[in-house]
């Protein structure tokens, strides 16, 4: 199996429940949570020494950044797009130029925030909440019909999925 390590507990859960709807053969890939970048590592780490194949998503944000990626690339070897990549496809000139600093781009912004706040409106959930208990009653949403994710949401994690996916292969 391809092990899928994800940074954080809310992008577990949306990636797990996106896998659901889109054809993914689940067979394949074995996604597991962390919690935190530094998690993230361990965990890959620890994969890695089993002869296990992984990658770790991270958040483009200073912590998927800097004690993510980077961590992985200066201190394990690592390569992006094959060891470890981001929510967003960036190159390493934008990781250079630090552009995370001014334009992070989570999980959140691959189901999209309007589609967030769509669910938050439509199951008067408040949107105040923790970002992983909103995912999970978004999750449990879905997977009782009551939530459908828009066409947008589901091309965005068809378009993550394709990359994790290709960088494993």
């Amino acid at each position: 199996k391809i092990n899928i390590v994800t940074e954080g507990m809310s992008d577990y859960i949306y990636i797990c429940t996106m896998a659901k709807l889109l054809p993914l053969d689940m067979n394949r890939y074995a996604i597991i949570p962390s919690v935190g970048a530094s998690n993230c590592v361990n965990i890959c780490t620890i994969l890695h020494g089993w002869g296990c194949t992984c990658i770790a998503v991270f958040d483009y944000d200073q912590a998927g950044v800097e004690s993510g990626g980077e961590y992985m690339r200066n201190k394990l070897f690592l390569e992006m797009n094959k060891h470890y990549c981001y929510m967003k496809d960036i190159s390493q000139e934008e990781l250079q130029s630090k552009t995370y600093k001014t334009t992070k781009f989570m999980v959140e912004d691959v189901v999209t925030q309007s589609e967030i706040n769509r669910f938050c409106e439509e199951s008067n959930t408040s949107k105040t909440l923790n970002k992983s208990l909103i995912a999970k009653a978004m999750s449990n949403a879905i997977d009782n019909h009551s939530f459908i994710p828009s066409e947008e949401s589901l091309e965005n994690f068809k378009a993550l999925f394709d990359r994790i996916i290709s960088y494993c292969e």
